[in-house]
């Protein structure tokens, strides 16, 4: 604890070779300038990166992202260098679990971190029937707070040939959860089986074996020869041969 005064009083007394004590002045000032991140701002610095990365994923780009990390109980020991810090369980935003390891040690702890994220999403613009298709008419965008529903739609584009599973009330946010494939084709259904081979066009009677969704490839019993095959759905009530290139036969 005396040396360093000791120093910097011989320093300050050679003249000529102060300029060799530069250093240690430097390090002492570089050090008060930056203090060493604590555990939990190097978690809250990695929850929010992973947190950004996985929006910017989902397409959400502007995304207001606050976290805030709990002290580990217990504490770890010290580590003389930044602890490698990874998700462990990130399905609730409310309540992210991230694992912080000290490199080199067995030195580590397990940090809570709280996220609230605000991003521009997808709302109701009106309520919408279970099985309705959703067009672009059907929402509106708003500012939300997303912390409850990490899975909410931003993009308009997202809602092409999607229906709801359940019924939407106006001003819900919309998520993927909630949303499925819209069903062209559904099983026992009768269908037309469409083929083309350069300038022919075949069309055929079939029923459907399973539901589908489009461009589901689904079997479909050809009920002129009785065979069941492989068949994509193209639009509603109408499948193709997989494999092959679809026309919609006038009608």
């Amino acid at each position: 604890m005396k040396t360093a005064p000791f120093r910097i009083a011989q320093c300050q007394g050679i003249g000529m070779l102060l300029v060799a004590c530069l250093p240690l002045f430097s390090a002492r000032i570089a050090s008060a300038a930056s203090p060493v991140e604590s555990l939990q701002q190097q978690t809250e610095k990695t929850a929010r990166a992973y947190l950004r990365t996985q929006l910017a994923q989902q397409g959400i780009s502007d995304a207001e992202v606050t976290v805030t990390a709990l002290p580990p109980n217990p504490a770890p020991e010290a580590c003389p260098q930044r602890f490698e810090i990874s998700p462990l369980d990130t399905r609730y935003l409310a309540r992210l679990r991230f694992s912080a390891r000290c490199p080199g040690t067995d030195a580590g702890a397990e940090l809570i971190v709280r996220a609230d994220v605000q991003a521009t999403v997808l709302v109701a613009a009106e309520d919408i029937a279970a099985g309705k298709p959703i067009d672009p008419d059907n929402v509106r965008t708003e500012k939300r707070s997303i912390t409850n529903t990490p899975d909410a739609l931003s993009n308009p584009a997202d809602l092409s040939r999607l229906t709801a599973r359940h019924a939407v009330r106006a001003g819900q946010v919309l998520q993927k959860r909630y949303l499925q494939a819209l069903q062209l084709v559904r099983r026992n259904q009768s269908v037309r089986i469409v083929a083309r081979n350069q300038q022919i066009e075949a069309v055929v009677p079939g029923i459907a074996l399973d539901n589908g969704g489009p461009d589901d490839v689904i079997r479909v019993r050809n009920v002129t020869t009785g065979r069941t095959i492989s068949a994509r759905v193209v639009d509603f009530g109408i499948v193709a041969p997989a494999g092959t290139a679809p026309a919609q036969p006038s009608d």
